[in-house]
């Protein structure tokens, strides 16, 4: 028993390793990559940076929730810009502080992959199309990071880190609710026991605590309850429209908004992608998996019109892990075994000979492969849109 503990702890040792080098050579071909963008355009390093989203996490870490300035800001919760702000207390730029936090954070968030699902799970993250997002001053990493963790703890049953982490998610988005509630469902289906149930779900007041104590802050603030749905709808037109006016929307947007035509059937293309995964996820009962992914699809298909769903397939720890799953084969039932039906998506196995033959399919290799080469090619086109401030989900 002792020597396959040790075995296992070898094993992590060395996806951990994998990972970092994957991560450090992803990120220094980006870094490349911003200065080549940046000679061909002529543009610095940091006017590059400066674009979208980053402009307002920068400004309320700077002057905190200026009403008097852009109201629609308290859309963005404050744990991003307390933390930006919390480097100007070290003489570190707000820009600095952010990139090197999602730098950090995206390794954090490749390693929970890595033991949730793999290596090749982490290096399907790290080398994603919209991986941009998790290298500028956004929330993708920070929260990707504390959703992953928080997933594997509460695979392990370590609730009390999951909801703390769950909770520190809720600093970052709303999509912090989600998390917690896939949680309480794993809990509720793993859990055995009235009284056992209710002591883990308990912890999940941890981050319903945090969620609430933002919008109390806003009400205080604004002296409006709907403070922070009122601000999506003023600054990004999101509220609440039936599925179908969203999609007509969508496709009305593509037309009449030729320069974001090809953002919107992005938006399209991976919001079918995201209910095509549902599918497989019900399909397979990987229950609390597909609540999370359910409710995160649901959020987008309600609004307006589709809008920022690519990059949120950063925090889709689902999708990661069906092709961590995907890519590698697993075991056959023996003759008279019941194939097992899970409660969330299974751990990949290790890529062990079995039968004598490949231990994956070679043709699944060439897929993944291609992908990965694929993916990355156009991640770099992905961030230079980003770089150039040019519409990039």
């Amino acid at each position: 028993m002792e020597l396959l503990r040790g075995g296992k702890r070898l094993a992590q040792l060395s996806d951990t390793w994998f990972v970092v080098t994957l991560w450090a050579l992803t990120r220094i071909l980006h870094g490349l990559w911003l200065a080549i963008v940046g000679a061909q355009n002529g543009r610095s390093v940091d006017s590059m940076l400066r674009n979208w989203d980053t402009v307002h996490y920068l400004a309320i870490a700077d002057n905190g929730y200026d009403l008097s300035d852009f109201a629609p800001r308290v859309a963005f919760f404050p744990g991003l810009p307390l933390v930006l702000r919390a480097g100007q207390l070290f003489g570190l730029s707000n820009l600095l502080t952010g990139v090197v936090l999602s730098a950090v954070c995206s390794l954090l968030a490749a390693l929970a992959l890595a033991r949730l699902g793999g290596r090749w799970v982490a290096l399907a993250w790290l080398v994603a199309p919209m991986s941009v997002f998790a290298m500028v001053v956004y929330t993708e990493a920070p929260f990707a990071a504390a959703a992953f963790w928080a997933w594997e703890r509460a695979r392990r049953g370590q609730w009390p880190a999951a909801a703390a982490l769950t909770a520190l998610a809720c600093t970052l988005r709303v999509n912090g609710l989600f998390v917690a509630g896939a949680i309480g469902l794993l809990i509720l289906l793993q859990v055995r026991g009235l009284a056992a149930k209710a002591r883990a779900i308990g912890w999940l007041t941890l981050p319903a605590v945090t969620f609430a104590a933002y919008m109390g802050y806003l009400w205080w603030l604004t002296g409006n309850s709907r403070a922070w749905l009122d601000a999506q709808k003023e600054g990004w037109q999101r509220e609440f429209t039936w599925p179908w006016d969203t999609i007509k929307a969508t496709l009305r947007a593509i037309h009449d908004y030729p320069d974001f035509a090809l953002m919107f059937r992005f938006e399209l293309v991976v919001f079918v992608l995201g209910l095509l995964l549902l599918a497989w996820l019900v399909g397979r009962r990987a229950w609390a998996d597909g609540a999370y992914l359910a409710v995160t699809l649901a959020a987008f298909g309600t609004s307006i019109w589709l809008f920022s769903v690519p990059r949120s397939m950063l925090y889709w720890w689902p999708l990661w892990l069906v092709i961590g799953a995907w890519v590698r084969r697993r075991p056959t039932p023996a003759p008279g075994e019941a194939a097992e039906q899970p409660e969330t998506i299974p751990a990949a196995q290790p890529l062990a000979p079995a039968g004598g033959g490949w231990p994956v399919a070679a043709w699944r290799v060439g897929l993944y492969a291609t992908y990965v080469v694929a993916a990355f090619g156009m991640s770099l086109w992905w961030a230079r849109l980003f770089y150039l401030g040019q519409w990039a989900g």
